[in-house]
């Protein structure tokens, strides 16, 4: 199979925008939370350098704490 770089552009530019909002969704649920402001500074910065990574890593974190807490949520 050759090289297409036709076929990487497209798949760069589709990646691109979904990259960008499943961060922006993570930094928003970041600030959000409870933590202290060293710990959000810290996980939005591993959002923004790892755009991919960064947001997995935070809602696996949070989705295995809700887990654990049974996903309570107050109404409002």
């Amino acid at each position: 199979m050759e090289f297409d770089p036709m076929l990487w552009l497209m798949a760069l530019l589709s990646a691109g925008p979904f990259a960008l909002a499943v961060a922006a969704g993570a930094v928003v649920s970041i600030c959000r939370s409870d933590f202290n402001v060293a710990r959000t500074a810290g996980w939005i910065l591993l959002v923004v350098l790892l755009p991919l990574l960064g947001p997995a890593c935070w809602f696996c974190r949070h989705l295995l704490t809700g887990l654990s807490n049974g996903f309570t949520r107050s109404s409002g």
